[in-house]
C-alpha cells in the first residue's frame, strides 16, 4: 500500500484561502506527511471543512483544517506545532499498536 498524500481536498465551490504562503505551507505538510508516512498507507489532507487537526488511525488520514489555521490566527510556529503533534499519533501507533487502540476502546 502507498502513502498517499492529497493537496487540497476541496469541492470546487469550497477552496481554501488564496494565500501563497498558506498555500505552501500547506504544500509542505502535504511533503513532510508523504515522507514520514512513508508506504503506511496512511495520508495528509488539507481541509477547509474540519473543525481541528486530526489524527485517525481508522480512516488512515492526518487532516490539517484551513479553517482552524484561520479563525484562530495561527502563526507557522502554531501551526508546525500542531502538525507535529498529529504526526506524533502515527509514531505512537507504530511503536505500540496495541496499547494505542486500546486508548480508545477504555474511552
Amino acid at each position: 500500500m502507498t502513502g498517499r498524500s492529497e493537496f487540497p481536498l476541496h469541492s470546487a465551490e469550497s477552496q481554501p484561502e488564496k494565500n501563497d504562503e498558506l498555500q505552501q505551507r500547506y504544500r509542505e505538510y502535504v511533503g513532510l506527511g508523504s515522507l514520514i508516512l512513508g508506504e503506511s498507507g496512511f495520508s495528509v489532507r488539507i481541509s477547509d471543512t474540519a473543525d481541528t487537526f486530526s489524527f485517525s488511525h481508522t480512516n488512515r488520514s492526518i487532516e490539517v483544517s484551513s479553517r482552524l489555521v484561520n479563525k484562530l490566527r495561527m502563526n507557522e510556529l502554531e501551526q508546525r506545532y500542531v502538525f507535529g503533534h498529529e504526526m506524533s499519533h502515527f509514531v505512537q501507533l507504530l511503536q505500540a499498536p496495541d496499547a494505542y487502540i486500546g486508548t480508545f476502546e477504555i474511552a
